[in-house]
């Protein structure tokens, strides 16, 4: 989450941060929640929060795909840019 980014309506973005080797990526997911309601610990929305089970559902299917394309950029040899992670997602 970016608090220093928040919209409109006081929400931040959630961010996926991508460590692949040794570089760090941010790439922004378009998930917007009320900063209060992020659960740091946890990597996801209280369930207090409105919109919570839809969030969270979304940041788990990210994590996933996420987790697929490093594999695929791993094993093929490509070189790791936000544009080849972004292809393969």
């Amino acid at each position: 989450m970016q608090n220093a980014r928040l919209n409109k309506a006081g929400h931040a973005p959630l961010v996926l941060r991508v460590t692949y080797p040794n570089e760090r990526r941010d790439l922004y997911t378009g998930i917007y929640c009320d900063p209060l309601q992020w659960n740091a610990d946890a990597g996801k929305v209280q369930m207090t929060y409105s919109d919570a089970e839809a969030i969270n559902r979304n940041i788990e299917l990210i994590s996933y795909k996420a987790m697929q394309a490093l594999d695929q950029l791993r094993y093929s040899g490509e070189v790791f840019t936000n544009q080849a992670f972004k292809k393969i997602l």
